[in-house]
């Protein structure tokens, strides 16, 4: 049973909405999923609070907006600027957390300001963070693939088959490719 969510504006229709999607009489369907990872924002909240774990004490808004900033800048949450907090927490505050809420992904204490994750988010799981790291694997598989083929070519060039100049090209294209994707890999983090 998911935990429910105390609004202060009285909207209850959004509160029942969201208990029932968490109950799991309702699933999130392909086009709710869409609309929720469409932004940064909502991807970098989600991770963040599925980061801290089911039992940890619920953010304060102000906390997740710092979070997620840092997410967004790339630096430390500590290092993060008084405007580039206030400009996530706005954000977070009118638009972000009230989707995330309509969907049941997030309950949103609007009186104490603070955010939790609701049981219907593992619905996201394959789609967000570190489970979504499925572009570390392809580098691995060109670099196996160019390997075998530059063997295969130099083999091929050893035993004076035809066309081994050729094959060494494509193998080393592969490799050269792998290595450009394990580079922008990196630079990118």
């Amino acid at each position: 049973m998911a935990r429910s969510a105390t609004t202060t504006t009285g909207d209850s229709a959004v509160s029942i909405a969201a208990e029932e999607a968490t109950d799991g009489e309702q699933s999130l369907d392909e086009s709710a999923i869409f609309e929720v990872l469409s932004n940064d924002r909502r991807r970098h909240a989600i991770e963040h609070l599925r980061d801290r774990g089911p039992e940890a004490e619920w953010p304060t808004l102000r906390e997740l907006a710092r979070e997620v900033a840092a997410r967004e800048t790339g630096v430390e949450p500590a290092a993060v600027t008084a405007e580039d907090r206030r400009r996530v927490h706005i954000a977070l505050h009118q638009t972000h957390l009230p989707t995330l809420e309509d969907h049941g992904i997030v309950e949103y204490d609007t009186a104490s300001k603070r955010v939790a994750l609701t049981d219907r988010a593992t619905a996201l799981t394959p789609y967000v963070g570190e489970d979504n790291d499925r572009a570390g694997v392809w580098p691995a598989v060109y670099a196996g693939v160019g390997g075998a083929g530059l063997g295969l070519a130099a083999l091929a060039a050893v035993v004076g088959l035809p066309d081994g100049g050729g094959a060494a090209l494509v193998a080393l294209a592969v490799v050269v490719t792998a290595i450009a994707q394990v580079v922008g890999t990196d630079v990118s983090s």
